[in-house]
C-alpha cells in the first residue's frame, strides 16, 4: 500500500514539474511586434527565420510611409523596426543592431534617365536619401514625399525627374511603367540595421543580430532579393509587352549570324551562340514567339538588306557603330567584341607598342571587315593581305606568307581552342587592343521595330550576360587543355563504344518511358504533341496552369519541397479529372478533356488551391493561375490553343 501512495505522489509531482515547465517555456515565448515596410519581401522572410530559430512570435506591422514607421518605434507602439539606416540623430532615440543586410534602393523614372543627369529629384520623407543625393550633388533640387503615389504623381506631372525609394516600392513602381535603376553599385548607400526604443529588447535584439550575421543568412538575403527583383521586372516587362502595340498573335522571324560564337546550329538542330542565347532569353522573359535560324558567314550583308525589306523582323549580331542607327533600330549592346594581332610565338617580342608601328610588316585582315578598315585608317598608305575567311588568315602566318594577322580575340579564342595541335601562335600583348565595338541585335525601321529595340534592352538588363558569354568566349590554358583532350579523346572512344551498345539495349526501354514525367508520373509534353499535333477535337477544352510563386517555395524550402507539391497537385489531378492531363516542364500543367465552362473554376479550385505542410512541418498556402481555350471548328494548331490559353493565364496573374 505504501508502495502504491509513494507512486501516486510521484506521479503528482511529475505533472507539477510539467506544468511548471510548460508554463516557464510558453511565457519565453513572448509576441513582438515589428515595422516593416509594405512590400518589404526581404525583411518578411528574414524575420520568418528568425521568428522559428528563437522561438518567438512576431507580429508584422506594416508601414506606407517610413517617418511613421521610425515614429511607432521610438513611441514604443511597436517593439522593432527593420531596415533603418543609422544616424547620430536617430541613435539618440534608437538601439540599434550592427548592421543587418543591404538595402536594395532604385532611381524610377518615366525614361532611361541616368542619376547623374537628373536635377529635380523626389526622395521618401524622412529617409537619408535626401542627404546623400545632395551630398553627391550639391545643385540637386530635391522635393519629399509621404507616400509612393505622391512619388508617381511628382513624376508623372514633370515636377521632378526621378524618384529614389528602396526595393519595397519596386513592384508598384515597376508596374505603372516605370524605368527601375538600381544606384547601391553606383553610390555608397550604407547597410541597415533593427532597432528598438526598449532597453529590454537588447537582449533579443543581439540574437537577432547573430543569427542574421550567419552565412547562410546573407546568401538567403540576397537571393531573396535578386529573386523579387527579377520576378517584379520580369512582370513589368510582360506587361509593357502586352500594352506595346506589338503583333503577338506572329512568331517573329530572326536570323543570326553563322559567324563563330555568335550563333551556330548544334547537332541537335538548335541555335547556340551569345548572340543566339541572348534572343533566346529575351524572347522567353517577354513570352514572345521567336523563330531563330542561322545564315551563312558570308551572306551578312544579303541579312542586312532582307531586315531593311521586312523579310525578316531581327538580326544579330550587328556591330554598332555610327551611321547604322539610321537604318535600323539598333539595341543597346550585349557584348563586347576587341580586335587584336596575332603573331608567331618569339617573332619580334616587345618590338612594337601601337599598331601604327607595324609599318614595314605584312599583315593579313579579312575582306571588306571592320578590323580592316580601321588597319586602313591607322596605316592610310599601306597595302594589306586579304583574306575570306579566319582559318585561311591563320594558314598564312604558320606558311609565313604573313607577319601578323588582325581578328577579333572571340575569333583568336576559336581557333586556338578548336584546333588538334598546339599551334606556335600568339597574341601581340604589347600592341595590345587594335580597337573596340559593341555587339547588339537590329530592327526594322519602322514603329513596331523601335518598340522592339526598347523591349530587347529592358529584357537584356534582366539576363545574366557573364554566365551567357563564358559558356561561349573563354581562354583556357591551351597546352594543357590539348594534351588532355588527346588523352580523353582515345579513351572516350573506347566508352563511346560500350556506352552505344548499352543505348541499343536499353532503347526499347527508355522508349516506354519518353512519354512519362518521372516525377508526377503524368503524361509530358512528348505525350501531349503526339496525341494532340493536329489540334484538338471540336468541344474539347484546354486548360494551361502553373504554381504561383513556386521559384519562391524553391528558394525558401528547398527543391525537395517544390518537388512534393507539384506531386500533391498530381494526386489532385488524377482524384478530380479523369481526362488527360500533361506535365509540360517545371510547375506548368495541361488538361484536355470536356468539362462545362462555369465548372473550370470549382475543378482548379480543388486541384490547385490548398494548404501545404512539408517534412518539418512548415506550412504555406499553394495557389494556380489559368487560363483556358475552348475549342470549335477553328483547325488551330495545338501550339496556338497552349499560346491562347497562355495569354490568358498570364492575364490571370497580373490582375
Amino acid at each position: 500500500m505504501k508502495v502504491v501512495q509513494r507512486f501516486y505522489h510521484l506521479i503528482l509531482f511529475l505533472c507539477l514539474l510539467a506544468k511548471l515547465t510548460g508554463n516557464a517555456v510558453a511565457a519565453d515565448k513572448s509576441t513582438y511586434s515589428i515595422a516593416i515596410s509594405t512590400e518589404d519581401i526581404i525583411a518578411e522572410t528574414l524575420l520568418e527565420r528568425v521568428a522559428q530559430e528563437l522561438s518567438v512570435n512576431f507580429e508584422l506591422v506594416r508601414f506606407a510611409e517610413y517617418a511613421p514607421r521610425l515614429d511607432a518605434v521610438i513611441s514604443g507602439e511597436v517593439d522593432f523596426a527593420s531596415s533603418v539606416t543609422y544616424t547620430d540623430e536617430r541613435a539618440k532615440n534608437l538601439i540599434f543592431s550592427a548592421p543587418t543586410n543591404l538595402e536594395y534602393t532604385y532611381l524610377f523614372s518615366s525614361t532611361k534617365t541616368n542619376i547623374k543627369d537628373i536635377s529635380t529629384l523626389a526622395v521618401p520623407s524622412g529617409t537619408v536619401f535626401a542627404e546623400l543625393m545632395r551630398t553627391q550633388n550639391p545643385n540637386l533640387q530635391v522635393v519629399e514625399f509621404n507616400t509612393i503615389a505622391e512619388a508617381k504623381d511628382l513624376l508623372f506631372s514633370g515636377k521632378v525627374e526621378g524618384v529614389v525609394d528602396s526595393a519595397a516600392q519596386l513592384r508598384f513602381m515597376a508596374l505603372a511603367g516605370m524605368n527601375a535603376q538600381l544606384l547601391n553599385y553606383q553610390f555608397p548607400l550604407k547597410p541597415v540595421s533593427l532597432v528598438t526604443a526598449k532597453p529590454e529588447n537588447i537582449e533579443l535584439l543581439k540574437k537577432m543580430e547573430q543569427y542574421l550575421h550567419q552565412p547562410e543568412r546573407q546568401r538567403l538575403i540576397r537571393t531573396t532579393a535578386e529573386n523579387y527583383q527579377f520576378e517584379v521586372q520580369r512582370q513589368a516587362l510582360r506587361k509593357r509587352v502586352l500594352f506595346s502595340g506589338v503583333d503577338l498573335s506572329r512568331p517573329f522571324k530572326v536570323i543570326v549570324e553563322d559567324y563563330r560564337r555568335y550563333g551556330v546550329q548544334n547537332d541537335n538542330g538548335k541555335v547556340i551562340g551569345i548572340a543566339a542565347d541572348v534572343i533566346f532569353e529575351a524572347c522567353q522573359l517577354m513570352r514572345l514567339e521567336c523563330d531563330v535560324q542561322t545564315a551563312t558567314e558570308g551572306d551578312w550583308q544579303s541579312m542586312y538588306e532582307s531586315l531593311r525589306s521586312g523579310e525578316i523582323d531581327i538580326l544579330s549580331p550587328i556591330a554598332i557603330v555610327p551611321g547604322r542607327e539610321e537604318l535600323v533600330h539598333i539595341s543597346d549592346r550585349f557584348y563586347k567584341t576587341e580586335s587584336i594581332v596575332v603573331k608567331r610565338n618569339g617573332y619580334k617580342d616587345g618590338v612594337y607598342r601601337t599598331v601604327s608601328e607595324l609599318i614595314s610588316e605584312r599583315i593579313g585582315v579579312i575582306k571588306g571587315g571592320m578590323t580592316a578598315k580601321v588597319l586602313h585608317r591607322r596605316l592610310p598608305h599601306k597595302s594589306f593581305r586579304t583574306y575570306t575567311t579566319a582559318k585561311e588568315q591563320l594558314k598564312a602566318l604558320l606558311a609565313n606568307e604573313v607577319d601578323y594577322i588582325a581578328m577579333p580575340r572571340l575569333t583568336y579564342n576559336e581557333l586556338v581552342r578548336d584546333t588538334r595541335t598546339i599551334l606556335p601562335i600568339v597574341e601581340d600583348h604589347t600592341i595590345g587592343t587594335v580597337f573596340s565595338y559593341g555587339i547588339g541585335i537590329a530592327f526594322r525601321k519602322n514603329d513596331e521595330g523601335e518598340k522592339l529595340s526598347e523591349l530587347f534592352n529592358e529584357a537584356i538588363r534582366l539576363i545574366d550576360m557573364n554566365n551567357v558569354i563564358k559558356k561561349y568566349d573563354y581562354q583556357p590554358d591551351w597546352q594543357q587543355t590539348l594534351f588532355s583532350q588527346k588523352k580523353f579523346t582515345k579513351q572516350s572512344q573506347q566508352l563511346f563504344l560500350v556506352i552505344t551498345l548499352t543505348l541499343v539495349v536499353l532503347s526499347y526501354i527508355w522508349h516506354k518511358q519518353s512519354i512519362t514525367d518521372s516525377l508526377t508520373k503524368l503524361k509530358n509534353r512528348l505525350a501531349l504533341y503526339k496525341k494532340y499535333k493536329h489540334g484538338l477535337y471540336p468541344g474539347q477544352i484546354l486548360v494551361y496552369f502553373d504554381v504561383n510563386k513556386f521559384k519562391t517555395v524553391n528558394d525558401t524550402y528547398g527543391h525537395t519541397v517544390g518537388d512534393e507539391v507539384l506531386k500533391k497537385i498530381s494526386e489532385n489531378i488524377r482524384h478530380y479529372w479523369n481526362c488527360d492531363s500533361y506535365r509540360i516542364g517545371g510547375d506548368e500543367f495541361i488538361l484536355i478533356g470536356r468539362i462545362r465552362e462555369q465548372d473550370i473554376e470549382r475543378m482548379l479550385s480543388n486541384i490547385g488551391c490548398f494548404e501545404f505542410t512539408d517534412h518539418s512541418c512548415r506550412k504555406f498556402n499553394v495557389t494556380i493561375s489559368y487560363g483556358y481555350y475552348l475549342s470549335s471548328n477553328d483547325g488551330l494548331l495545338l501550339d496556338d490553343c497552349i499560346h491562347i490559353a497562355d495569354i490568358q493565364m498570364y492575364k490571370a496573374k497580373m490582375a
